[in-house]
């Protein structure tokens, strides 16, 4: 437990959303005790927060060109999950229904990316699903309340462990053809912390061998980032 005078400083802080988290999260408030209500008011109504929301409201466009764009929508839905915004906030709803209304056959929720040729695409926008992406998308409909046992989160979180298993952490998506790069066999360090932040936030799912094997590629790879990058990324 952070000492009183932090918890004081974070809990009487000028930004709504840091009264917020520290009140739900380090002090353990119901979110619908007065304190925590009126923070997660003050959070919402934010001009900051409400230019977020707005952001992500435009999600899927602009199709995805590059995964590590932190200007994209896909990346500020994670910002709002963060922030501890959740359903059944009006425009949180509309967010999460419209992901889950692109969802592949097999369970996965689909980005609009352009993919270049290169790397096995069309070069045009296409409903696809990659390794860093679905899980993102997944992570922030859980954090944003959407229940593990609702039948669109059941089937993502199902078709991610069941790929993941089989492909052992490396790059893949809907694409059979995808090459992505760095070598074939090695597992993608960035994709894997997108799945683990997912896994973290579904109900019974953060205990699994499949979460290990995850934590040890991360550990292995920050043990030889000297010598070492995995699929071209470093550690930080």
């Amino acid at each position: 437990m952070a000492q009183p005078s932090v918890i004081n400083f974070l809990k009487y802080a000028s930004q709504p959303w840091v009264r917020y988290n520290t009140l739900r999260f380090i002090l353990n408030q119901p979110i619908d005790k007065n304190d925590c209500k009126q923070a997660y008011h003050e959070t919402i109504k934010h001009p900051l927060v409400q230019s977020v929301i707005k952001k992500c409201l435009e999600w899927p466009n602009p199709p995805l060109k590059s995964h590590k764009a932190a200007s994209h929508p896909m990346h500020h839905l994670c910002l709002l999950a963060d922030l501890g915004i959740m359903l059944p906030y009006k425009p949180i709803v509309r967010i999460v229904n419209n992901i889950a209304g692109h969802q592949d056959s097999n369970g996965a929720f689909q980005s609009l990316i352009v993919l270049p040729s290169i790397w096995g695409g069309s070069n045009r926008p296409d409903w696809l699903w990659m390794f860093c992406d679905a899980p993102v998308l997944l992570h922030a409909c859980l954090a944003f309340g959407k229940p593990s046992n609702d039948g669109s989160i059941t089937a993502a979180l199902d078709h991610l462990s069941s790929v993941v298993e089989q492909k052992k952490w490396t790059c893949f998506s809907s694409l059979e053809k995808l090459k992505g790069p760095g070598r074939k066999n090695d597992p993608c360090p960035y994709a894997t912390l997108l799945a683990l932040r997912a896994f973290s936030v579904a109900a019974k799912r953060n205990d699994s061998s499949l979460m290990r094997q995850g934590i040890e590629i991360l550990l292995k790879h920050w043990e030889s980032r000297k010598s070492t990058k995995l699929r071209m990324f470093g550690i930080g």
